[in-house]
């Protein structure tokens, strides 16, 4: 959300004036605004994840799809492409753009909470779009994406309240 970056890079100030505001690191913000840091991350600590680039390259295997890189809400600025000619009229922001490997499967949205690197709990989701938005979610208690959730939250170590989409 918009107003997560302001309010971590203002964490001390609020506390100086007896405010405990519920929020992650500036760094940890900045990791889940940005869908190319995210695939680093994920990259980096071993966690399965689609193949993320920001420059359109020769080897991309169609589809792929077309998202801003950093912000985004519902399905605004999302194109699939099925070839370079669609990519290319796709790319209209070159500064704020990812491309990413189409993956079919079951859809989650996940709400984790934790405070001081431990993760207390972990809500699995399958959802269900329309235009963008959930227009259905119900309670499954997937293991798999429990597991890999748990994972992801002790290595990123959020602060409070966390949502994670993911697909399988």
């Amino acid at each position: 959300d918009a107003e997560l970056i302001p309010l971590a890079q203002n964490k001390a100030l609020f506390k100086d004036h007896g405010i405990e505001v519920i929020v992650s690191s500036p760094e940890v913000v900045a990791i889940a605004d940005d869908k190319f840091l995210t695939a680093q991350f994920l990259k980096e600590n071993g966690f399965v994840h689609p193949r993320t680039e920001t420059e359109i390259k020769d080897d991309l295997s169609f589809p792929v799809v077309v998202k801003p890189r950093r912000g985004g809400a519902r399905s605004v600025g999302v194109v699939i492409c099925r070839d370079h000619k669609e990519l290319d009229a796709a790319v209209v922001n070159r500064d704020n753009f990812v491309i990413q490997e189409v993956i079919d499967g079951d859809e989650y949205t996940s709400g984790t909470l934790s405070f001081d690197g431990t993760c207390y709990g972990v809500i699995p989701m399958k959802r269900s779009l329309r235009s963008g938005d959930t227009y259905k979610a119900y309670v499954e208690k997937n293991a798999v994406v429990m597991e890999y959730l748990r994972g992801v939250i002790a290595r990123l170590k959020p602060y409070g309240p966390c949502n994670v989409q993911l697909k399988l």
